[in-house]
Formats: structure tokens, sequence, C-alpha cells
């Protein structure tokens, strides 16, 4: 199950559930103070590409 991030519009915390993928976020409560106007933060997930394929070489074979 991913870890979500969460940001309550009315006391400005933080928080993380764990959801299921197919959950909806309608039911989700700042732990802090109750409240249901909260948004879900979007963090990228960081890519790291290894070997080759993925760039142009400076290298290049056969010339």
């Amino acid at each position: 199950m991913p870890e979500y991030v969460f940001k309550c519009k009315d006391c400005n915390q933080k928080f993380s559930i764990f959801l299921k993928m197919a959950e909806t976020i309608d039911y989700i409560r700042c732990p802090h103070c109750k409240s249901t106007n909260v948004v879900k933060k979007y963090f990228p997930t960081p890519i790291h590409f290894k070997g080759g394929g993925f760039t142009k070489s400076t290298e290049e074979k056969g010339n």
C-alpha cells in the first residue's frame, strides 16, 4: 500500500496515511483538528535510469 501525504487546509498540518490504490480520499479527516478539508500533496517519484540506451553516448562505435 502506498503512503500518501495530506495537508489540512484549516490547521495547515501535514500528515500521512497508507491507502490502497482504489480507495477514495473522501472520508479522510485531519488527525489534529478532525476537519475533512484536506488536500493530497503530490511528491514525484524519483527515477534513476541505469545502463545504456537512455542517452546518446559520446563514444559511438563503428565510425
